[in-house]
């Protein structure tokens, strides 16, 4: 099918996550090198996600997806609080306006 098709057919490569792009970059080009076993987990988990991610797209329709969006979003506020990183995250925010305001 590739080489058959025309350009304008062929679908775009998936967008990788700025999150997997830097990780990549990380783990290529950095010239500190991970420990093996470190740089399985993190390439697992990547993909993992990347599964995920495509299995959303692929099955979910629009109002599943922002079904899904709203719980996650209110799983992770939730997590916030009841683990305590919400005052973390609450302090790098005022840190950052005072540092752009500066």
């Amino acid at each position: 099918t590739g080489i058959t098709e025309k350009p304008s057919e062929q679908q775009p490569p998936p967008p990788e996550s700025d999150y997997c792009r830097i990780l990549a970059d990380l783990l290529t080009l950095s010239p500190f090198h991970m420990p093996h076993d470190y740089e399985r987990r993190v390439i697992s988990k990547a993909e993992r996600v990347r599964t995920l991610r495509e299995a959303i797209v692929q099955e979910l329709t629009e109002d599943g997806r922002s079904s899904l969006e709203e719980e996650l979003n209110r799983g992770f506020q939730d997590w916030l609080v009841t683990s305590g990183n919400l005052r973390q995250v609450l302090d790098l925010i005022h840190l950052e306006k005072r540092v752009s305001a500066i």
